[in-house]
């Protein structure tokens, strides 16, 4: 389809869901891998089936993409490992799973962040 040996590719979310297939789809292309979540557990068992897919190369880091320290903290470790990054995909969300009626403030107020504002994080971080 298309080769991306050399390339290096940012996945957040990438420890389940579209995350998780994206950056798969993108190993299978030749892609070194960065990818970020919440849950350090789940990236380090998906570590493997990545670079059996095809990554060279696969870094893992720990990141929660409503914590700005977070992401500034994943921006440096790839900048260090990598010294440069081609593609950022944004596969980070949440929803607590209501409706407009039940959803608290605070419920709307994370997955505003989770979804929404990380993105704007994530591009400013990755971007520099």
């Amino acid at each position: 389809m298309f080769d991306l040996k050399g390339r290096v590719a940012v996945v957040s979310g990438a420890s389940s869901g579209l995350g998780k297939q994206m950056a798969l789809a993108f190993a299978r292309q030749g892609a070194d891998l960065v990818i970020l979540a919440r849950r350090m557990e789940r990236l380090e068992e998906f570590k493997p089936e990545l670079i059996k897919a095809g990554a060279k190369k696969v870094l893992a880091i720990k990141c929660d993409v409503t914590s700005t320290e977070d992401i500034d903290a994943a921006a440096a470790k790839t900048e260090k490992e990598f010294g440069k990054v081609d593609i950022l995909l944004n596969c980070a969300g949440s929803s607590k799973d209501k409706g407009v009626l039940d959803m608290t403030d605070e419920e709307w107020d994370f997955t505003i962040a989770t979804d929404e504002t990380s993105v704007f994080k994530m591009t400013r971080a990755f971007a520099n």
